[in-house]
């Protein structure tokens, strides 16, 4: 089994919000939660609300912007020797705009929302049932707690 890998990109002056430790103890937090170790590679950009804007209303029919798109990759698509799972991209304007309205750091929200992505690459999805809601939303709350619980977060 290929080792996981996250290829995050992002502008420099967002990167500290995303710091190289959290993001090396995401692969065991996930196996840790979800009680199943991933192979491949997951690329993550942070991009402005009027690229997710465009691309809400291109796949998803929604003409605003949002916090987080997930694309699964399909076939037999490799980067070198390692598969690729899909592509997460952030919207950093609103993961500052989340921070600010619940009075938590960018940090913290950055980390929720490449749980999240990654969860919508695993097959999670709490836009089919109440149920699924509550679910994908506490393995996003343990995964995040697992991250973060030995880092600290501005």
């Amino acid at each position: 089994m290929t080792p996981f890998a996250l290829d995050c990109r992002f502008p420099a002056s967002f990167r500290r919000f995303v710091p190289q430790a959290s993001m090396t103890r995401l692969p065991d937090a996930l196996h840790h939660v979800l009680h199943k170790k991933m192979s491949g590679s997951v690329t993550i950009v942070g991009v402005s609300d009027r690229v997710m804007r465009t691309l809400n209303r291109r796949y998803r029919g929604k003409d605003r912007t949002t916090d987080v798109l997930s694309f699964l990759y399909t076939g037999n698509t490799t980067k070198g020797a390692q598969m690729i799972i899909g592509d997460i991209l952030l919207s950093i304007p609103e993961v500052r705009r989340q921070a600010r309205e619940r009075n938590v750091s960018a940090t913290f929200v950055t980390h929720e929302l490449i749980v999240h992505g990654l969860l919508h690459l695993l097959g999670y999805d709490h836009e089919r049932s109440q149920r699924d809601e509550k679910i994908m939303f506490e393995l996003q709350k343990k995964i995040v707690h697992h991250v973060l619980s030995s880092t600290s977060h501005p």
